[in-house]
């Protein structure tokens, strides 16, 4: 059984238009759900090997949906949209 870890999504009011996050698409609305700033800001993917990532999205509260770690991508936030 793959290992998971727990990272809780960020609250889009918390969110900062200059800085890049690393996040993943809700299965359940397709919102973008920021779980961790980026420093390199899209220069490397997040790779946490057979781990995955588990998140509550702050959007719609689905809850502790599974990731895989090419699914996690990094982008900057569009603030207001």
């Amino acid at each position: 059984m793959a290992r998971s870890m727990f990272i809780s999504g960020k609250h889009p009011r918390h969110l900062s238009p200059a800085k890049w996050y690393f996040g993943v698409t809700c299965k359940s609305c397709g919102k973008q759900v920021a779980i961790l700033e980026d420093t390199e800001k899209g220069r490397r993917a997040f790779d946490t090997g057979e781990t995955l990532v588990r998140t509550v999205c702050p959007h719609c509260g689905a809850d502790a949906e599974t990731y895989r770690s090419d699914e996690v991508r990094s982008f900057q936030p569009l603030i207001g949209s």
